[in-house]
């Protein structure tokens, strides 16, 4: 009798069992989950709670066009124009300083900020500030 075929059918029922005891699992603690994450409809004011706490975020709405084409839409807050130094952001000059670039806040729907250096970049909008509802938006989206 060969061991190795004994050895590979009972490994191959031991996985089996392993999967079914996982799948099970999943699907007692799955509904529990999804209990907890429900927001409660009955209760209203809640979520008109949250509502009111929210801040909306400011900044001026920002279009840049990378050199490669892309472009990042998003929100810049205080300074245009930042450098690194020493892992923090500081205000630079002007553009053409070395590793000068600009800090693009919630672009790609992201809580955060992408920096993105100026000689990567081929045109940049500087298009306004954002309105109360567009700063609620992002703050809901984010939350």
């Amino acid at each position: 009798m060969h061991m190795g075929f004994l050895e590979d059918s009972s490994m191959r029922r031991i996985w089996i069992a392993v999967g079914i005891i996982a799948f099970v699992i999943s699907l007692s603690v799955t509904p529990a989950l999804a209990q907890g994450d429900a927001p409660d409809k009955k209760d209203g004011k809640a979520e008109a709670e949250k509502e009111e706490e929210l801040t909306p975020v400011s900044g001026e709405k920002v279009e840049v066009l990378l050199r490669e084409g892309d472009v990042l839409e998003g929100v810049v807050k205080g300074t245009r124009v930042e450098v690194m130094v020493n892992g923090r952001y500081r205000k630079a000059k002007n553009r053409d300083d070395k590793g000068a670039g600009i800090r693009v806040y919630y672009a790609m729907g992201l809580n955060g900020f992408v920096f993105v250096p100026y000689d990567t970049i081929e045109k940049i909008d500087f298009n306004g500030a954002l309105s109360e509802d567009e700063g609620l938006a992002i703050a809901r989206r984010i939350v």
